[in-house]
């Protein structure tokens, strides 16, 4: 399988199968919560790293995975503008195929031959969508005159009851579209008090 970036519609193959590594962090909470000491509090997965390490050669290699078709220099060139206009696809033999940002992108000639030695290191990247949401209007917020225009009419503010045994954290999470306990806190804090680890029954919270 061979391995190349791709960006407008262009791909870059890297001549020789790299050698890669991955990195993967969980951003989970670490809270003190009164009488029953440290808990960890379950977040989302965080985008993944990976780093490749490979070399673009000056002259043909009979060994090589793909034929070179650019000169080092224009090599370094495509990556640097790569890097800088956005998300690239990846695909990596047949580990992963997807989209990438380029965090980080170093290379040298370590000898006298011309060919240069790189590492990449790339992010996973996804853009978040924006859902539409649609209003749905009765006959009776139209006009009496009969011109179909609708009054406006205010949004009300989402609450939450707290019942025994929640934590901000399950809260955001059953209550919110994008769960931020932080966020929700800091929406209420003057309710809750100073502690966001404890949260009592019959607390009305709003909900951002």
């Amino acid at each position: 399988m061979k391995t190349f970036l791709k960006q407008n519609g262009k791909k870059y193959f890297l001549v020789f199968n790299p050698m890669y590594s991955w990195s993967s962090e969980q951003n989970n909470q670490s809270v003190n919560i009164n009488a029953k000491g440290e808990a960890t509090l379950l977040g989302k997965r965080n985008l993944r790293t990976v780093t490749i390490s490979s070399f673009y050669p000056k002259k043909k290699q009979s060994f090589a995975d793909h034929k070179a078709t650019m000169k080092p220099a224009e090599w370094v060139a495509a990556i640097e503008k790569m890097k800088r206009e956005g998300a690239v696809w990846l695909h990596l033999l047949d580990v992963y195929a997807g989209y990438v940002t380029i965090e980080s992108f170093t290379w040298a000639e370590q000898d006298g031959t011309g060919d240069i030695y790189f590492t990449l290191e790339m992010k996973e990247y996804w853009k978040p969508g924006l859902k539409k949401v649609q209003k749905k209007t009765s006959q009776k917020s139209k006009k009496a005159d009969g011109s179909g225009r609708v009054k406006p009419t205010r949004n009300r503010a989402k609450t939450y009851k707290v019942k025994k045994g929640d934590c901000l954290s399950s809260i955001a999470k059953a209550q919110m579209a994008e769960p931020d306990w932080r966020k929700l806190y800091e929406v209420n804090r003057s309710v809750i008090g100073d502690n966001p680890n404890i949260v009592k029954a019959g607390q009305v919270l709003s909900i951002p």
